[in-house]
């Protein structure tokens, strides 16, 4: 499973390098994105995958599961090389 990068605050529950990698701002603008596979902004936050993690698992035939939007889906199929994409989408239970 991919750990994405993310400019938002990191939440109570939430385990640094577990769940995001947790980043200011200023790092996502100066460079960052150039390390990363993918990037988006969702509600006002910069959102992406760091791309070395990527290519290393990928380098030993391996895939990589990406817990991933709809926009970031978008910014990876216009990428060469992603020929193959498989989408799960959960809905929220109703409430009772």
């Amino acid at each position: 499973m991919s750990v994405s990068v993310t400019t938002r605050s990191k939440r109570a529950n939430e385990v640094e390098g577990k769940d995001y990698f947790f980043v200011s701002r200023n790092v996502s603008r100066n460079g960052a994105r150039r390390r990363l596979s993918r990037t988006c902004h969702v509600f006002g936050n910069r959102y992406g995958t760091p791309a070395a993690a990527v290519e290393k698992v990928l380098a030993t035939g391996r895939d990589v599961l990406f817990d991933i939007d709809w926009q970031a889906l978008n910014s990876w199929r216009k990428r060469p090389g992603m020929t193959w994409f498989g989408c799960l989408s959960c809905r929220p239970r109703a409430a009772n």
